[in-house]
Order: C-alpha cells, then structure tokens, then sequence
C-alpha cells in the first residue's frame, strides 16, 4: 500500500493537519492514519472532510468508539475522484466499516462533459451531445461546473432537465458501481442541512450552496440496496447556523465558510453514527 505522507506547513493557520495519499497523491485532512493498524473509512466530499470545521465527525467517531477512523472526504469529489483511485479503494476495502458520504451528482465524468480527476469541481470540457444541446453557449468561460449549470439553466430552464437526467442515470450507476467496489462492510450516509427530496427540486443558483447537489430520494433508494446501513441527518436551522467557534474563517470570511458544515453539525452526525458502526463493529 502507498505510505501516507504528511504535508508540513500546509493550511496551520485551519489545522488541517494535511498530508498526501493515494495514487494522485491527494491531499486528505489529519491525522495521517497507522494502516498497519484496524481502522473506519470515512470517504465523500467537503463535509468529509470538514472544510473550515475545527472538528470532523470522524474525529468524534474515534474518541467515541475508541477505534482508528481515517477522513478521505476531499472537497468537491464526486463519485468518480474514489472509483479513480485504486489505492484509496483497496484503502477503504481493508477497512473494518467504510462510511460513504453521499456527494453532489454534478462533480463526475458523464455523457454531457468531463471533470477533472482530483478536483471534481473542476470543468474540463464538454461532450459534443452538450455542445449541440446549447450550441448559443461558450463553455470555454467555465472553469466550474457549479457556473456553467447555473449559465445553463438561465439560458433555457426545459433543456436542463435533460441535463438532471443524466445527473440521475450517472450518479446511480456510478454509485453503485463504487460501492460495489468497496469490499467490506458499509454505511451509506447523508449529511446535509436539507433532505434528498429538497436537493432534487433546487435550481442550480438555489443549489450552490445546498450540499449534496442534485441528489433525490428516488436516486438514495436506486443504490440503499449496496449498503448495510443508510444514516440520514437532516441539520436544524439552528445546528446549521452553528455557535461562536463552530467554524474556522482562514483568511475566506464566515459568508464562504457558512456554504459548509458546522462543527455542531459534525457533532450530531457522528452521535447518529455511533450506534450504527458500533454494531457493524461487532461491540
């Protein structure tokens, strides 16, 4: 298996505790994990990772179970940024339990445009069956998808639907195909301030900063099937809007860092997951 490699310096003013891991040698959130030793794998995306949280549930998950819990949530990955990486796979596979956080439909690969394979967030360029669905557009001004959906969506709201429907075919299939791949036991998770059927009825300019993005509750039921348990946790407003100290403003301001979860969030997701993994973890 690849050595994990810490990053010194990197993010200490947020105390990431960074280091690189993986076959593109990805930036993941401390403390680097011994994999000589049992261990809980947590994947998914910036809620994972706990992006401007001083805390990340799987931090709390380790105090509470008394168990090694690895973060490998990396910001604006989808689906695909994990299938792409065969050491974090075989990483998650050797794992006692692996947590999978649900992540946004529009960061992957599809038959309408590409991403980038480390930053899923990233636009790289579109699919000719995009082009010739919105020939009036320039798609060499995006560099994020987040933008060109937004753009899209304005330039003619009924052609989107075809986009949200290749969203739906490619999450679920790409999903499925993920978890399928991850050989051991697993909790499919999701982690938001809205509920599935909320993130699926957003526009993209209402969805910007709604995490996970374009997802349904008929798309967490097309793949609960691959799992062994399915959390779901829906924040409060108040838990949402968080408390003094709930998150760290870096050098980005509280109007960037509230788009995230706050660290009261991260506490009741992982009081939600500790009953479930102490179960799978046989104790």
């Amino acid at each position: 298996m690849t050595e994990l490699k810490p990053i010194p310096g990197v993010t200490e003013h947020l105390n990431y505790d960074e280091y690189r891991f993986g076959r593109a040698r990805q930036v993941f959130r401390g403390p680097m994990p011994d994999l000589t030793k049992p261990y809980v794998a947590c994947i998914g995306a910036s809620e994972t990772y706990g992006k401007f949280s001083p805390i990340t549930y799987p931090d709390l998950l380790q105090e509470k179970l008394g168990h090694q819990v690895s973060n490998w949530g990396t910001p604006g990955a989808g689906p695909g940024f994990f299938l792409k990486d065969p050491v974090i796979l075989e990483a998650c596979s050797c794992a006692k339990v692996c947590v999978i956080a649900a992540m946004s439909a529009h960061t992957m690969n599809n038959r309408l445009y590409s991403v980038f394979v480390r930053r899923n967030e990233r636009f790289r360029e579109p699919s000719e069956m995009l082009t010739t669905l919105y020939p009036e557009v320039d798609f060499a001004e995006f560099r994020f998808v987040h933008n060109m959906l937004v753009r899209l969506h304005e330039v003619d709201a009924q052609r989107f639907n075809m986009i949200l429907l290749e969203f739906k075919q490619s999450w679920i299939a790409r999903m499925k195909e993920l978890l399928t791949d991850i050989e051991t036991k697993k909790v499919l998770l999701w982690f938001s301030e809205i509920a599935p059927e909320v993130s699926g009825g957003l526009s993209p300019k209402e969805g910007r900063h709604a995490l996970p993005a374009f997802i349904t509750r008929e798309m967490i039921e097309a793949v609960k099937g691959e799992v062994d348990v399915f959390v779901e946790y829906v924040a409060n407003p108040e838990a949402a809007r968080g408390s003094a100290g709930d998150r760290l403003l870096g050098m980005q301001g509280l109007n960037v860092a509230r788009r995230f979860p706050s660290a009261t969030m991260h506490r009741e997701v992982a009081d939600l997951l500790e009953d479930p993994l102490r179960y799978l973890l046989g104790y």
